[in-house]
């Protein structure tokens, strides 16, 4: 896709796409297999989308506490040079990298659901109103409508809302992160007929603890969802979790 500006967001170097064809193959990688996260960094969690012991398998920490969720898809690794470009992308100055980025969840995406029935709803991970005012644009946002878009599925941009503000979460364990966001997120009025016996995705720009997640899909869950799938576009590696 072609932007306003004339260098690639990884390696500058010059030409007209967001991200040019040298750094997608070799930043890029494809998934290691049907809905693996991570490119090839080997087998992951059928769940949470961390290191497992085999394909398919879920790691220790699934294993011993479920989440509420029944798996997740992550395109990238969140580290260099990723980390970067979504640093810029979660300021509005890389608000139209959203179609480039959504581009590279599509192969995970569509390998994960070849033989799977696809969700019929999708939901952003919403932001609290002063930090959507701060930034000016919410990524996970960015990403949902991009990806509804492509697949013809379904999104309501403010069906569950942020109803309060948050310390943030940078420094937290993942104890006091679930803590930090328990009652974070409600539906707003009328939403729960969207979502009653759905299918659900949930999107948002990068997966660390998995914290935020959990919390919106208890949110979903309650809110009488059949099912709960977390789409991210990088998942932080196991030693930053």
């Amino acid at each position: 896709m072609a932007w306003g500006g004339s260098a690639c967001a990884i390696c500058r170097s010059w030409q007209r796409q967001v991200f040019c064809a040298a750094c997608l193959a070799r930043f890029a990688a494809p998934p290691s297999g049907a809905g693996q996260a991570l490119g090839a960094a080997g087998a992951v969690c059928a769940v949470c989308a961390m290191p497992a012991a085999e394909p398919g398998a879920l790691c220790a920490r699934c294993q011993a506490d479920r989440p509420p969720f029944e798996r997740t898809i992550a395109a990238l690794r969140y580290g260099p040079p990723w980390q970067r470009v979504i640093h810029g992308f979660k300021r509005l100055e890389g608000a139209g990298w959203s179609r480039p980025l959504s581009d590279l969840m599509q192969a995970p995406l569509r390998a994960a659901y070849a033989e799977q029935a696809w969700p019929e709803q999708i939901v952003p991970v919403p932001l609290a109103r002063g930090r959507l005012l701060a930034r000016g644009h919410n990524p996970a946002w960015e990403l949902a409508r991009c990806l509804a878009a492509q697949l013809q599925i379904p999104t309501q941009p403010s069906a569950v809302l942020r109803c309060r503000e948050t310390p943030s979460q940078r420094e937290l364990s993942r104890a006091d992160r679930l803590h930090n966001l328990r009652g974070a997120f409600v539906l707003a009025p009328g939403a729960q007929g969207w979502f009653k016996g759905a299918r659900v995705a949930v999107v948002d720009d990068v997966m660390t603890t998995g914290a935020t997640v959990t919390e919106l899909a208890l949110t979903l869950r309650r809110a009488g969802v059949q099912s709960v799938h977390v789409w991210v576009l990088a998942r932080t590696p196991l030693d930053t979790a």
